[in-house]
């Protein structure tokens, strides 16, 4: 009877904070509401269960319900006061649940959830989640500090809530690609100067007669693994290491790597062809056509998550890309056409391999 004895101590908690209650279906849910200016703070509880499975669509479900009762005609019943500016909802759920890792895909799926171990009682936070909704936290720390039935009062220094900032998933295959492309340059600055050009079409870099004159199309793959000197391989190995772990924990490491490997190949692709068309053959390397499929891969995933996947915004995302693509058209020697061939092979590869809706149906109703 934990999880009974906890809700009820959150329940009364928040109306001591001014929070009303509002009855609602399924009965597994508890909605809490106030008012403070024309912002409306919505904290909805459920209930989890063997016979109550939550999944993403639920939630949105709940959520779009609660906004049209509370933003519409019918607010003033709920004691909702109209402002000349419109009224704002913003939503936070608790899932109360004996199985944390049953609930935990929904908490990668959807923004502004929180678990709360009963059993252990336990708050469990994941970094993609909000650490805090206008006081709910201390709110929840009493609550879970509180001591419940059956259980005996002890010190307050051992009675706290342990908090669970649950690490985000380590992306194995952007380590490897990153361990990869560093051993690469590794070895070849033992034999030789990366800077040479001869040196490194010798060893696997991109040039267009080895290409069309002698067949040699593996070196499309090949020359997203060198870098021309220890800036061009540090500039490209940040910027992988910020960006690549993102989009791993979203469609998963064999996907990963294919996208990477994809892009990285239209993007050479795309550059073999200009070089051609303008006459203009030169030797080219470097890992930045796979880095910007990655960008563009992130940038489709952000679009389907309408406009936010972690902490990265589709604003950030765009002005990352225009930043990047400015930089390669106005310095010298950069190969622009692989990092917009990159881009557009990363974008497409991610369009029809994720798909959000797949995401939705992660446990099903009674």
């Amino acid at each position: 009877m934990r999880m009974k004895a906890i809700i009820e101590r959150m329940d009364e908690m928040l109306r001591r904070n001014g929070y009303r209650f509002l009855a609602v279906q399924p009965k597994e849910a508890m909605v809490y509401y106030r008012q403070i200016s024309n912002k409306v703070q919505v904290i909805v509880g459920i209930r989890c269960h063997d016979g109550f499975l939550v999944n993403e669509a639920m939630l949105i479900k709940i959520g779009n319900s609660l906004k049209r009762l509370l933003s519409g005609e019918d607010a003033q019943a709920f004691g909702i006061v109209s402002y000349s500016v419109p009224i704002e909802i913003e939503q936070m759920y608790i899932l109360f649940t004996n199985k944390p890792l049953r609930e935990k895909s929904v908490c990668a799926a959807m923004s502004r959830i929180w678990l709360v171990d009963v059993a252990s009682k336990q708050l469990i936070i994941y970094e993609n989640q909000p650490q805090d909704f206008y006081g709910l936290y201390a709110i929840l720390e009493d609550v879970l500090n509180s001591p419940t039935e059956n259980s005996q009062q002890i010190p307050i220094k051992q009675s706290k809530s342990r908090i669970e900032r649950a690490g985000r998933k380590i992306g194995y295959c952007n380590i490897a690609l990153l361990a990869a492309n560093i051993i690469v340059f590794i070895i070849l600055s033992i034999i030789g100067d990366t800077t040479d050009g001869s040196f490194m079409v010798n060893h696997g870099a991109m040039y267009p007669y080895l290409i069309l004159g002698e067949g040699k199309w593996y070196l499309l793959f090949t020359s997203m693994f060198l870098h021309f000197g220890f800036m061009h391989l540090i500039n490209n190995m940040v910027i992988l290491a910020c960006v690549g772990n993102y989009l791993e924990r979203s469609l998963g490491s064999i996907k990963y790597l294919f996208l990477y490997i994809v892009s990285g190949i239209v993007g050479n692709l795309l550059s073999l062809y200009m070089e051609v068309t303008n006459d203009d053959p030169a030797v080219s390397a470097g890992a930045s056509g796979a880095i910007f499929g990655v960008i563009g891969g992130l940038l489709w995933l952000i679009i389907i998550n309408k406009g936010r996947l972690e902490n990265l915004s589709l604003r950030g995302i765009l002005i990352m890309i225009a930043l990047s693509l400015y930089f390669g058209a106005t310095t010298a020697g950069v190969d622009n056409m692989a990092h917009i061939g990159g881009l557009i092979g990363g974008f497409v590869f991610a369009l029809f391999t994720y798909k959000k809706t797949s995401r939705r149906n992660l446990g099903g109703n009674r």
